[in-house]
């Protein structure tokens, strides 16, 4: 498993986003 950073503010906008890489990553 890769390790994901994610740099974030834990504004919705980037929860969205954390949201979107782990369904990205999630098949890796």
């Amino acid at each position: 498993m890769k390790k994901i950073l994610l740099p974030t503010d834990f504004s919705e906008n980037a929860w969205n986003a954390i949201a979107y890489a782990l369904e990205l990553f999630k098949n890796e």
